[in-house]
């Protein structure tokens, strides 16, 4: 009988420190479905005996191995492990400080692997160099669907190499690609690549640097897409332009469900052209603006756009510069039914 195993730290002290060895062998006899290792300090010689447990294995779906600082050396025993392992499915390595060498190991195992459909690699060290081998992967894989190097140190020039693959991919339909730097040279290559993928449904590049240059370019590269249905752009210095780019894009895209805007450095201007576009949009269920300085002329706008456009149902304008009474009346204006959702706080402390 298969079973789930989460193992702390805790957990394994209490255990002598023996725990990893029993879990290894509960793996080797096809009983666990599915580990959860959080800080149990793991180290090479831990994860040497867990990698080996997995040569074989035909029931383990899910492993996370979360904030144990395994390194690169453990990295890579865990991509030999995986080059060997036809059952697993979800992979992840969140918090670990692997960094180039551990990324490459693990990116020439994903060429060949027919099982992962998701890998976490979110809060590491990956650079330029380790990117790029994933990119590489990715040209090859034909399974991972879901792929998250949130917070890593990748860079532009890394950034290009992922992008890039995406033209080649077919398979990815979510990457996670939030605080890695990007700026505007990483958001044109992801425009470049929405213009010709035909798989990707959620992108999220926040906290990147991006400014309206780069929104200017995924907007562009949307208007050519019909698959994207998620679009995350929160946490950037996007102002006015990038903000009427998007507009521009929901006035053709049939696809786009979702546009994340929060946390950036767009006015009236930006907001009015948005309100003007979603006049005419039946698709867009969700627009994200909040903690932006969009003022009551702004607010006006998206008052009128609510005249005609019945499908957005959920809409977030806090934390602008709007007043209370402008809030009220849009707020009426939006909630037509029990399914409209709008969110409005006072304006920003000056």
């Amino acid at each position: 009988m298969t079973e789930s195993t989460t193992l702390t730290q805790e957990k394994l002290a209490k255990q002598d420190r023996k725990g990893v060895i029993k879990i290894s062998e509960s793996i080797k006899n096809n009983a666990v479905l599915s580990l959860h290792l959080t800080q149990s300090e793991l180290g090479v010689r831990g994860t040497k005996v867990l990698s080996e447990s997995l040569d074989g294995n035909t029931t383990l779906k899910e492993l996370t191995v979360q904030d144990n600082d395994i390194g690169d050396k453990a990295a890579v025993l865990f991509a030999d492990a995986l080059k060997k392992n036809f059952c697993l499915v979800t992979l992840s390595f969140y918090d670990n400080k692997i960094g180039d060498k551990g990324a490459t190991s693990l990116a020439e195992a994903l060429e060949g692997n027919r099982t992962l459909t998701t890998l976490i690699l979110t809060l590491n060290k990956i650079g330029k160099k380790g990117a790029v081998s994933i990119g590489e992967a990715l040209k090859k894989n034909s399974t991972l669907t879901f792929l998250d190097l949130m917070s890593n140190e990748i860079g532009n020039k890394g950034s290009v190499a992922i992008a890039e693959a995406l033209t080649d991919n077919r398979a990815l339909e979510v990457l996670q690609f939030g605080d890695n730097k990007i700026g505007d040279k990483g958001a044109f290559a992801f425009g470049e690549a929405l213009k010709k993928n035909s798989c990707l449904k959620r992108l999220k590049v926040s906290s990147n640097k991006i400014g309206d240059k780069g929104a200017i370019a995924i907007a562009e590269g949307l208007r050519s897409n019909n698959t994207l249905t998620v679009q995350d752009l929160s946490h950037n210095k996007i102002g006015d332009k990038g903000a009427s780019a998007f507009a521009t894009t929901l006035e053709t895209n049939r696809r786009l469900k979702e546009l994340i805007l929060r946390n950036n450095e767009i006015e009236n201007n930006g907001a009015i052209a948005l309100a003007n576009a979603l006049a005419n949009n039946k698709i867009l269920k969700f627009l994200n603006l909040a903690n932006n300085e969009i003022g009551n002329k702004g607010g006006a706008a998206f008052e009128e756009a609510f005249t005609t456009n019945s499908t957005l149902l959920k809409f977030d304008l806090s934390t602008n510069d709007i007043d209370e009474e402008q809030g009220e009346t849009l707020m009426k204006k939006f909630r037509k039914t029990s399914e409209h959702l709008f969110i409005f706080k006072m304006p920003k402390d000056d």
